[in-house]
């Protein structure tokens, strides 16, 4: 049986994993090599990064790609507020082959150059309808994805209720690389009009207590692979 968890639940692990287990800098190095393994196809790649963690494991991935002698450039809307996602963020400083810039969507420079987009703006504890240089970043995505990009998203498509699957205002992908566990919203069928493709990511995260529920693999939407990417 595949569990099946709660963005609560999701949080708690989290904090529960990092506090027994592994630190959160490490756990984020595992979080973003495991979404560039999902990042398959050949650049140029932007990797667009808010400022919480889900941007954090953003700078992790881009580090990968480099690894991989990728064209990268990373945009970011805000600068990086959590310690972990900092470090990670410092550690792109030895790659100078990497563009790092701030986040701005003109006519001018818009999206559409980069044959990879990877979102890494709003993870899996966002409700509500986004805002801002947020909006605007997202809409760019969807922009560049009409026009034949590759989108990828971080956990969850960036404004996405990680427990609905439904948004207002959210990033188009072709997939999206969950990390951890499937979230419940995961499963509704709202989720499969945001993306083609959700792939789970098992980075080691443990369970603070009993799965929101358990599915069994015959049961699985088509969109979702149940074959996890082991980090």
């Amino acid at each position: 049986m595949i569990p099946i968890v709660s963005v609560d639940l999701m949080r708690a692990s989290d904090a529960y994993t990092i506090k027994n287990f592994i630190s959160d800098i490490d756990l984020m190095e595992k979080a973003g090599k495991g979404i560039s393994i999902v990042c398959s196809s050949p650049g140029p790649y932007a990797v667009i990064c808010g400022p919480g963690n889900n941007g954090g494991d953003g700078y992790v991935c881009a580090r990968y790609l480099a690894m991989r002698k990728e064209n990268v450039t990373v945009f970011y809307t805000k600068e990086p507020s959590s310690e972990s996602a900092k470090h990670h963020r410092a550690l792109l400083d030895k790659y100078p082959e990497v563009t790092i810039k701030p986040f701005s969507y003109t006519k001018e420079e818009d999206l559409t150059q980069f044959n990879v987009i990877v979102d890494c703006l709003l993870g899996t504890g966002f409700s509500g309808t986004p805002q801002g240089i947020i909006a605007r970043a997202i809409g760019a995505i969807n922009d560049a994805k009409s026009n034949g990009s590759t989108v990828i998203s971080a956990d969850i498509n960036s404004g996405l209720n990680g427990d609905t699957g439904k948004g207002s205002l959210a990033v188009m992908s072709d997939v999206t690389a969950s990390i951890g566990f499937f979230k419940q919203g995961m499963l509704e069928e709202s989720m499969s009009k945001f993306t083609k493709k959700i792939v789970n990511i098992n980075i080691g995260i443990q369970l603070e207590k009993d799965p929101t529920s358990q599915i069994h693999e015959s049961w699985l939407p088509s969109w979702i692979e149940p074959h996890p990417i082991v980090i």
